[in-house]
């Protein structure tokens, strides 16, 4: 979780208006992270009273007891977003962590943005051809270390 997190993080940073960017884009996470997580709980609260600098700390105090560095340079490069930003990344961030019927989940958020149910199949069939390339592009990454 905290990798992808990161990973938005950069994205975000990355772009030209951070909060031009933020205010087009939406974030969904799909783990098998428990809805008991902290985290979860935090981002829920936040949710329902905006309060940054209330889930800032929460962030940090979920990386003070992790020995691992890269969990803390994660937690710190999420955290260097700044409070506006990172405000607009947590309000546009959605957490599933119920896995029964996220494929319909999915088809109907790619409804929502884009109206047609003609190309409501196009786009999903276009999203699992990508995450199968991926895979393969993993497997003969892999494979490929196996035989040196």
């Amino acid at each position: 979780m905290w990798k992808s997190l990161n990973n938005w993080a950069l994205f975000i940073k990355g772009t030209l208006s951070k909060q031009e960017f933020l205010d087009k884009h939406s974030f969904i996470l799909v783990t098998n992270k428990e809805g008991n997580n902290d985290f979860i709980k935090a981002l829920e609260k936040f949710k329902s009273d905006k309060k940054v600098t209330t889930v800032c700390d929460l962030i940090e105090r979920l990386g003070k007891p992790t020995s691992s560095s890269t969990i803390k340079d994660y937690i710190k490069n999420i955290l260097s977003l700044g409070k506006r930003a990172l405000g607009s990344f947590l309000n546009k961030l959605t957490i599933e962590t119920d896995e029964d019927g996220i494929i319909e989940k999915i088809k109907n958020r790619l409804f929502e943005i884009y109206q047609k149910s003609e190309v409501l199949e196009v786009i999903y069939d276009s999203l699992l051809w990508i995450n199968s390339s991926v895979s393969r592009c993993e497997d003969l990454h892999f494979s490929s270390k196996e035989s040196t």
